[in-house]
Formats: structure tokens, C-alpha cells, sequence
């Protein structure tokens, strides 16, 4: 067994794709969902590996608290790594994102990820060793027409994660930044067809990459024990 790993947004493609590639690599793996309960027991179905199912709003901080209390409870206290997927967008122009709209999407992408950095870096340090590996996007280095507090939020998640790989390198718990790209998932598969025909268009292959190909690139990373403080960018379009 490689050790216990927590994925958040473990319901969505890419964080199902993450769990079931983690699995087959002999993780034990706790899986987060906040309102999919179907679809991460389709996940669960799927994996052959021991697992923990956690519930969280990742609004909330109590709720956040209370599932890594559940998780640590489970690993007796142990923590290796945490892939941090889960997140929400939405394609608004920014005269028309609402008041509560824009503290939805930062709460839960930035505040949320702020909060899964703390709790995890508490866990893993007394181990002296662990990695975080936090999910971004290019909209935090390009930006895009409708993405603005989208990418203000996966911006943070970018200097979030470089701060805390130098704050936490000390204690032997390294934390990385992947950019997924434009990948089928559900949030790539919401897209506008605009957004669609415009990432395809920019792709120097002309093509989508996959919640596996980001998946694949995780369980790299999770290898590369002299890597941290790091953003990869999983693509084929430029940054």
C-alpha cells in the first residue's frame, strides 16, 4: 500500500478519474462529495481499494473540519496525500456576476482550497512528510472572457499553494499546483460552445485532453519526492 489519500470533488470527472488511478496504485483513499451522493457511490463501486466516503460543504468551515476529523480517524491519523479537485465556475461576464455569485465561486475554490491546506498540513506535518496537490487553471494565468471570478479565484489557489510549499518544505510536506487544462469533465463538458470551439482552437494539437491524462500526471507527481512549490500546466496550448 502507497498510504492514505483524501480527493476532494472525488464525484466529478476529474476527481473520480484521479480516485480510481490512485486506486489501482494500492492508496487507501478517502473520497470527499458535497450534494453528489449517486455519483460517488458510482465511484466507489468502481474501486478496488479500502475507502472512506466523506461528506462536505467546502463553504463551510465546521463541515470541512468535521471530515478530515472523520478521515483522520479512519487512517489512525495518518495523512500521505491530498489531491484537491473539487471547485465551481461559471461563465459570466463581470458586470453581471452577482454579489453572491462572486462569493460563491471564491468560497468554495479559494477559501475552500485555504481551508484543505491547513487541515491537511496539520495532519501531515507531526509525520514530518505528505504532499498537497492543488487543482488551478489556466483562466488564473490568461484569464478569459466570462472567467473573472473564476480565475480570481483559481489565481489564489496558484499563490495559495507557492506560499505554502516554501512555508511548509521545512516540515517535509511538499505542495504542487496542476492546471488541468480544457478536459472533458463535467466542468469542461458545461462549457459554452464558444469556449469549446475557442480552447480547441488554441490547442497546438487541436484536441481535448482527458480527466485520465491529468489523472496519470498526478500519480507522477505523487513520485517525484524532490518536487514542490511547482504549477504545471497539463496542455497543449501556451502560456
Amino acid at each position: 500500500m502507497n498510504g492514505t489519500a483524501l480527493i476532494t470533488g472525488a464525484s466529478g470527472g476529474l476527481g473520480s478519474a484521479v480516485a480510481l488511478e490512485l486506486a489501482s496504485r494500492k492508496y487507501r483513499l478517502a473520497v470527499h462529495y458535497h450534494t453528489g451522493r449517486n455519483r460517488i457511490e458510482q465511484v466507489t463501486s468502481r474501486l478496488e481499494a479500502e475507502t472512506l466516503t466523506c461528506q462536505a460543504d467546502l463553504q463551510d468551515k465546521a463541515s470541512i473540519e468535521a471530515m478530515f476529523s472523520k478521515v483522520a480517524a479512519w487512517a489512525a491519523g495518518r495523512l500521505d496525500m491530498v489531491v484537491h479537485c473539487a471547485g465551481v465556475t461559471r461563465e459570466a461576464l463581470t458586470a453581471r456576476v452577482s454579489d453572491a455569485e462572486f462569493d460563491r465561486i471564491v468560497g468554495i475554490n479559494l477559501r475552500g482550497a485555504f481551508e484543505v491546506v491547513r487541515l491537511s498540513a496539520a495532519i501531515m506535518a507531526p509525520q514530518g512528510k505528505g504532499q498537497i496537490i492543488l487543482i488551478s487553471s489556466r483562466a488564473a494565468l490568461k484569464g478569459g472572457e466570462g472567467l473573472s471570478a473564476y480565475g480570481a479565484s483559481k489565481a489564489g489557489v496558484c499563490g495559495l499553494g507557492l506560499s505554502a510549499a516554501r512555508e511548509l518544505g521545512a516540515a517535509g510536506i511538499r505542495v504542487n499546483v496542476v492546471l488541468p487544462g480544457f478536459i472533458m469533465s463535467d466542468m469542461g463538458k458545461s462549457a459554452s460552445e464558444g469556449a469549446k470551439t475557442k480552447a480547441r482552437r488554441e490547442h497546438l494539437l487541436e484536441r481535448f485532453g482527458s480527466p485520465d491524462d491529468v489523472a496519470s500526471f498526478i500519480a507522477w507527481l505523487a513520485g517525484a519526492e524532490a518536487v514542490t512549490g511547482q504549477v504545471f500546466n497539463i496542455d497543449g496550448r501556451p502560456v
